[in-house]
């Protein structure tokens, strides 16, 4: 009998992150949740027969329980930020190594466990799944599924279950409707606790059985409490009960698990995060242990689009004609200087899908320059723009200069990939060159290999203008798209809430301020200034008692 192993995907990382040490690289970038999860990956291949591997998701927003309960849940913390900067990075390894990860709109991980698990019996496969979650015990039965902590490298099965639960994993559903589970924030039957939840259901079976009998149901006090919390008892039970009908069917070929070292495809990734026992477990002796995604990424395709130059008004409003407010569109600007008070523009480029992308040339200036598109042109172009959905890197220069230069009425960007990319993962760089490389492998063209020492963007060719500034919205485009699908595989999603209300209004207050100054009460600024000094010294005479000597504490 054939074996699918199903990963309980954050609930072991949520796992692994507490299990182990606060491991950090030499950049002091987190490392225990990834080195966790590399452990698994190679347990499961050296300790565990299976032939089939999937990985369920939670998704993203709320989920049916919270309709039919709206306290479902509402108890949980924000998890760590040191977790949550390696969640999207092992989600992506997921994908690099070529797993299948399974998430579905308005249900949990449990409910794709459960449906799969369902799917896995009639097909007659053998179940393990990965979690210590107490909500999957209600699928375990002998023989066919069980299952496996990874953290205590023990499987769990029905002796398991009535030893931890006093109950059989048939009646997990019900015992938990009346014990409740206070992480989940599922109500249960208050003042009846787990040995009486077992005895009751031990007897009974179901809650209808229980109420059917409520004159022989425990002792008087019980049968009040069950008669209380009747209505609560069943609403328990709706939210702990699993869903097993959410996908029809499963091609288990795309589950695949073959006997091979998947890691050998993340050893790049396992250098830029020092991590050494990982590279050891990648470790590639033989060509022919070398995996298909490494065969696969020396033959794909390096990305490509079209660069176009629009060196006339006519051609430029013939593109623009195709935007509208609702267009997702990356711009950028090419200058004479980063003064953005003092600079003047030399072309823009946008972008508006993936296979190609526009510059227009307005202020280059060399012998023998081609058409150029006027000044004038140029701006009512930008504000036709500015009306749609725009897309930037580090969208404060341009919109600085904009403003400063052009007398640009003030827009809010639609997005910014450089500040979207800094809250997915704040410890990683965010510049434009080093995110391409970073998500798509792919090496832009650098600003001095196209810039002459000593000159401007206005000396360079309008031809080799044209591709690197094109380049850039292109990118622009790409990395928007891909920063997006990594936040929303990591639950990352609430922040883009964040950018938009907090992040992108405030660059127009930035840009204000480099602009005009800020104003500053001299007086109220002394005072602050003679408060702080004040507690500073208590503050360093403080730290010299309790550490037993002076020393450069500044340093």
């Amino acid at each position: 009998m054939k074996t699918v192993t199903i990963i309980d995907t954050f609930g072991y990382f949520f796992r692994s992150y507490y299990a182990l040490p606060a491991l950090r690289n030499s950049d002091g970038f987190p490392t225990g949740l990834l080195t966790g999860f590399i452990n698994l990956i190679d347990s499961l291949r050296r300790e565990h027969e299976t032939d089939y591997i999937v990985f369920a998701l939670d998704s993203k927003g709320d989920t049916f329980r919270k309709e039919i309960y709206d306290a479902y849940k509402a108890n949980r913390q924000a998890p760590p930020e040191d977790l949550t900067l390696q969640l999207p990075i092992a989600i992506e390894w997921i994908e690099k190594m070529g797993f299948a990860n399974i998430s579905m709109s308005g249900y949990e991980a449990d409910d794709i466990i459960a449906t799969i698990t369902h799917l896995a019996r009639k097909d007659g496969l053998k179940v393990r799944i990965v979690s210590h979650d107490k909500d999957l015990y209600q699928l375990i039965d002998d023989g066919v599924v069980v299952l496996y902590d990874s953290v205590k490298k023990c499987e769990i099965d029905e002796a398991g279950c009535i030893e931890k639960f006093g109950v059989n994993p048939k009646d997990f559903i019900n015992f938990q409707a009346i014990l409740g589970d206070s992480s989940d924030n599922v109500p249960g039957v208050k003042g009846i606790g787990q040995k009486g939840a077992s005895e009751l259901i031990n007897k009974y079976h179901t809650l209808e059985a229980i109420y059917e009998d409520m004159q022989n149901a425990g002792t008087p006090r019980i049968q009040n409490l069950l008669i209380e919390s009747k209505e609560i008892a069943f609403l328990s039970r709706e939210l702990v009960a699993m869903r097993q009908d959410i996908i029809e069917s499963c091609d288990w070929n795309n589950f695949n698990f073959e006997d091979k070292n998947y890691l050998a495809c993340l050893v790049s990734e396992f250098e830029k995060y020092e991590m050494r026992q990982a590279l050891k477990k990648a470790e590639i002796k033989k060509p022919s242990e070398t995996p298909d995604c490494i065969i696969k990424e020396e033959k794909k395709h390096k990305l490509s689009f079209e660069s176009i130059t629009l060196d006339t008004n006519e051609k430029l409003n013939s593109v623009i004609s195709k935007l509208n407010k609702d267009t997702l569109v990356a711009f950028d600007t090419e200058t004479t200087s980063l003064d953005t008070k003092e600079a003047n523009l030399v072309g823009f480029s946008f972008c508006f899908d993936t296979q190609k992308a526009y510059y227009i040339p307005v202020g280059h200036s060399y012998l023998g320059v081609g058409d150029q598109v006027s000044i004038d042109d140029a701006i009512n172009a930008i504000n036709k723009i500015l009306e749609c959905k725009v897309v930037g890197q580090n969208l404060k220069f341009d919109l600085s200069l904009l403003y400063n230069r052009y007398n640009i009425t003030e827009v809010t960007p639609y997005a910014d990939t450089m500040i979207l990319a800094w809250l997915t993962n704040p410890a990683k760089r965010v510049g434009l060159d080093f995110l391409a490389k970073d998500y798509f492998d792919y090496d832009m063209k650098s600003f001095s290999d196209t810039v002459k020492k000593g000159e401007n963007f206005s000396t360079v060719s309008i031809e080799d203008a044209t591709f690197y500034a094109s380049e850039d919205a292109w990118i622009v485009y790409l990395l928007y798209e891909a920063i997006n699908k990594k936040m929303d595989l990591a639950s990352l999603s609430h922040l883009d809430s964040v950018a938009k209300t907090v992040e992108y209004p405030f660059i127009n207050v930035l840009a204000r301020m480099e602009s005009i100054g800020i104003k500053v009460d001299l007086n109220k600024l002394g005072e602050l200034k003679v408060g702080l000094s004040a507690k500073i010294e208590l503050l360093t005479k403080e730290i010299y008692d309790v550490s037993g000597s002076e020393f450069n504490i500044r340093s």
